[in-house]
């Protein structure tokens, strides 16, 4: 699962994980400017979100999302960390041509939240996961 992005802004380098209390990312507008959401639901405490930090692509695709009013969103992101079953942490780097992966924006009243997309892993890509960032 995806658990933490890095992201440079005016060359300061800036890392978001999803342990960190508020979790946070960087969307990108679609005029280029980076606006800050929160990230996933750490837990069921607020019932309005789905629990975690991220969305499966068939999930959304299927309408499991449909209350949650989804849209896709680019998530400004030089690096990702995935976390093994075993909990090793391994850091993968982004296209220098492609710096984001996707995600989905849960709508609700309260405040919408960002989720990293996520597919099946290809049979090329590391045994880190089942899933990967959709790119």
């Amino acid at each position: 699962m995806c658990q933490a992005i890095k992201f440079t802004i005016n060359n300061h380098p800036i890392l978001f994980c999803f342990s960190d209390n508020n979790p946070c990312l960087p969307v990108l507008t679609r005029n280029g400017n980076i606006v800050i959401l929160p990230w996933g639901n750490q837990s069921q405490t607020l019932g309005l979100y789905p629990e975690g930090a991220t969305a499966h692509i068939v999930h959304v695709q299927s309408d499991k999302w449909k209350s949650h009013q989804p849209k896709s969103v680019r998530i400004a992101c030089e690096a990702f960390m995935m976390v093994d079953q075993e909990g090793n942490e391994h850091w993968f780097d982004t296209q220098k041509s492609n710096q984001y992966i996707r995600g989905v924006v849960a709508t609700q009243p309260l405040a919408d939240k960002v989720y990293v997309l996520m597919r099946n892993r290809d049979l090329l890509e590391p045994d880190i996961s089942h899933e990967w960032p959709v790119k």
